[in-house]
């Protein structure tokens, strides 16, 4: 194993591959390994050269063997949840003492006033900027640059405090994340978090590398993070939490259009293994691509054997990928017909078959590769990469070779990654929930407009694809006042801002469960029973539904109601 595995794990030279664990203990992909990482129980990082590789696809891989790439879900709160008043009652007096809540995002304006105790010192444990290569790596981690509490408390009584950390959070979502779930009360603001007396670990992650996005078809310009590096972020905030003892809350408010969508990914088995955990919970925010055409649910009638699938391709749509889910033991084929009408002629599903094809009348190319039975979730899944695209209206007849019930789904790439003017013509609204909040053991949150007490428009919508029942719950996710970067206070929308409220909510029960030693053993779904008995419901409304969950965000009713 190389020494310099602190390079090449950040290396543009060097691909990355998710591996699980085998009971024999060999490397099953036969890779020349050039390091390796730990990542939970059950899977492994490993890095390898990119020009030892023949060529990426999943007749050489298994489709999860490629991480997927991840991007950000957001476009008097307190007082609609009743998050004050349980902060404010004399017999409960939450505010998240002694619990930590992590967060696995664009950083942290660590100098702003909501992350600061009274005496102006920081209430930030720790900061591993992943993409950092200038300080000291975690222990027991291979990359990046951890910055501790110590180091953050002197920084900040400098002058100019990025001499001495230079970490800044230039997107501010996960500033406006930490400062909703944990922010100090400004009065003069109007502004307080849901657990003002947290403490707060954060994991910057490291933008995806290049050969990965050209995989995708994602533009390199495009934020967009990679699983395995979200993957090592949750072990970063467990291995703290259990080095202090602490109970943790992990906010996650990144998500895909990638994967089964059941909750078979290894992020989202990562997830649910350690929200199984006591003492841990886990929230993630369900997404925002309700509306955005990128889901399409489709049936096909034994009778007739296929159904045409439309996609408008935006003019400025360089590529993308696309994938088709469905449910064993069904087998389906695709055909592809171009806007000139061009057609590749129906492609036979083949086990671990991958294509090149190419249109004669244009210069677009299409790779597909079928998995018959795919690793993770035993699922049927195409994938289907277009490359230097036509635009105009596409067409995919779908048929259907070994019908059961003849329904399936098909995925466009998250909000981000394609332009606004490619999506189905016919898209359904439901089963939009982004990866991983389709996870078991998780909390899933969807977002609502407290002050008209409507669904936000693009919140998305359950079930999962094997029909599940997610959301869990529903939190306020429009006009949240956040703290922006560089000082002083803006507003946000997404369900992003939704989770890092329900965030701040599961500190204050876990304070209460554990700290108070109520209820010790609580992990995420002992949490999320609390919370949907305490939920608010709408007497016009059955319960639970694809929109709400079973129900909104109401703190001191789970209290009311256990009490």
């Amino acid at each position: 194993m190389a020494d310099n595995c602190r390079e090449i794990i950040s290396s543009q030279d060097y691909a990355d591959f998710i591996v699980p664990y085998t009971v024999t203990g060999e490397n099953y992909l036969n890779l020349d390994v050039a390091c390796k990482q730990v990542a939970s129980a059950r899977y492994e990082i490993v890095h390898v050269r990119l020009d030892s590789i023949d060529e990426l696809n999943l007749y050489n891989f298994s489709y999860y063997s490629f991480p997927k790439l991840y991007g950000l879900l957001d476009v008097g709160a307190m007082e609609a949840t009743n998050i004050i008043r349980v902060q404010e009652q004399p017999a409960l007096n939450l505010k998240g003492n002694n619990v930590i809540i992590g967060f696995i995002d664009t950083g942290i304006d660590y100098t702003h006033p909501a992350f600061k105790n009274l005496d102006g010192t920081t209430r930030i444990i720790s900061i591993w900027d992943q993409s950092s290569m200038s300080g000291s790596t975690p222990a027991n981690f291979q990359y990046g640059t951890e910055y501790r509490r110590e180091q953050i408390n002197e920084a900040l009584r400098q002058e100019d405090p990025f001499t001495i950390i230079p970490q800044i959070d230039t997107n501010g979502h996960g500033t406006s994340m930490a400062g909703i779930a944990a922010g100090s009360e400004s009065v003069q603001d109007g502004f307080l978090g849901a657990a003002p007396a947290a403490e707060i670990a954060v994991v910057k992650l490291k933008q995806a590398k290049d050969y990965l996005k050209d995989f995708y078809f994602v533009p390199r310009d495009v934020i967009a993070y990679q699983e395995n590096d979200i993957m090592m972020g949750i072990q970063y905030l467990i291995n703290i939490a259990y080095t202090r003892k602490q109970p943790l809350v992990i906010c996650l408010g990144v998500g895909t259009n990638q994967g089964s969508h059941s909750g078979f990914t290894p992020l989202s088995q990562t997830l649910s293994e350690y929200g199984n955990v006591p003492q841990n919970i886990v929230v993630v925010a369900a997404g925002n691509e309700t509306g955005r055409g990128h889901h399409y649910f489709g049936i096909i009638e034994k009778e007739i054997g296929y159904e045409d699938v439309e996609i408008r391709v935006g003019e400025k749509e360089v590529g993308f990928s696309l994938e088709l889910w469905a449910q064993a033991p069904e087998i389906y084929n695709i055909a592809i017909r171009s806007p000139s009408g061009e057609e590749i002629p129906q492609i036979s599903a083949k086990l671990g078959q991958s294509q090149e094809l190419n249109f004669i009348l244009n210069k677009t190319r299409i790779y597909v590769d079928y998995r018959i039975v795919e690793q993770r979730s035993g699922g049927f899944l195409i994938l289907v990469r277009f490359s230097n695209l036509t635009p105009g209206i596409w067409t995919i007849r779908v048929y259907n070779t070994l019908f059961i019930h003849g329904q399936y789904h098909m995925w466009l790439p998250l909000t981000g990654f394609i332009t606004p003017d490619t999506k189905f013509l016919r898209a359904n609204p439901y089963t939009t929930l982004t990866t991983p909040s389709t996870a078991t053991g998780i909390m899933t949150v969807s977002a609502y407009e407290y002050n008209t007490g409507s669904i936000f428009l693009n919140s998305g919508r359950g079930n999962t694809r094997l029909g599940a029942i997610k959301p869990d719950i529903t939190a306020p996710g429009v006009n949240i006042l956040v703290p922006r970067v560089g000082g002083g206070y803006t507003r946000k929308n997404g369900t992003s801002m939704a989770a890092a409220i329900m965030a701040g909510a599961s500190a204050l029960l876990l304070e209460w469960a554990i700290i108070e030693q109520k209820h010790p053993t609580m992990n995420t779904g002992e949490a999320i029973t609390y919370f949907i008995r305490g939920a608010d419901r709408k007497d016009t409304l059955f319960y639970p539904n694809r929109q709400w969950g079973y129900g909104t965000l109401n703190m001191y009713q789970v209290f009311e109601r256990i009490l």
